[in-house]
């Protein structure tokens, strides 16, 4: 959880250990839909999908938006987080067998990332979308173990920053991490990408700038009301904090 540590500083939670350790850090609501407007497009598929499963769906910021997209969308957690989710379900104990879908489309833990896209890819018909920070192309570990054994078939890195907190999403947040979609698609046989030769190649797709403006619609922010108990937006806590050092000087003065 390094990677975001920056970004808890600034809201500190009662059970915030418990909130990381489920790495409840809801994607905003725009994130999901430039992987439909723009890179679904480059890949030359239909924006439109019949089935999705979001196995992490938290309060449902990904899985609301995506139900634009797609016929039926099935959002679960580990965590009972609210009646928006479907069901209460450790992702990486799922049934293959009796779980098909299309897709599977999420943001998943980071620690437990590897495990979801090894149940996903049994799952999936068609295709794999994971939101995870660009850094996840380092490790040497994964390197070997997941980007030489089935590379995904494109990483589609946003080019604007996507805010991500824990416990809640703050629409007027900024951030200094970068994330990206990594998308595997199965061919025309159903199969996965494979590394034909070395050296390989990850093809890399840049989601244009003006996403965060165009793609976020007035009914999000429904989904910016729904947090963690005791959760204050970052950017409402720094309000508050500039008040308090403001006031301070003023009772001193008295």
């Amino acid at each position: 959880m390094a990677h975001r540590a920056s970004q808890e500083a600034y809201h500190p939670l009662v059970d915030s250990d418990q909130w990381r350790k489920l790495d409840l850090f809801p994607t905003p609501p725009w994130g999901t839909r430039a992987l439909f407007k723009h890179v679904f497009p480059a890949l030359n598929l239909s924006p439109r999908i019949r089935t999705a499963w979001e196995p992490a769906a938290g309060f449902g910021h990904m899985s609301e938006p995506l139900k634009e997209f797609s016929t039926s969308v099935l959002a679960s957690d580990i965590y009972p987080y609210g009646p928006h989710l479907d069901a209460q379900i450790d992702f990486r104990l799922a049934d293959p067998t009796s779980s098909l879908v299309d897709w599977v489309i999420t943001n998943p833990p980071f620690d437990h990332s590897h495990e979801f896209l090894e149940m996903a890819m049994k799952i999936a018909r068609k295709g794999v979308a994971f939101l995870v920070r660009l850094a996840w192309l380092e490790s040497q570990s994964r390197y070997h173990a997941l980007w030489t054994q089935t590379p995904p078939t494109v990483v589609a890195a946003f080019t604007e920053r996507l805010p991500m907190c824990l416990g809640g999403w703050d629409p007027k947040l900024s951030t200094a991490t970068a994330y990206a979609w990594y998308i595997w698609v199965r061919d025309e046989d159903g199969k996965w990408p494979c590394v034909q030769h070395q050296p390989f190649f990850i093809p890399t797709f840049l989601i244009p700038p003006g996403c965060r403006e165009t793609l976020t619609s007035e009914t999000d922010f429904i989904l910016a009301r729904r947090y963690v108990p005791g959760w204050i937006s970052p950017t409402e806590r720094r309000k508050l904090e500039k008040l308090q050092e403001r006031s301070v000087p003023l009772l001193a003065a008295e």
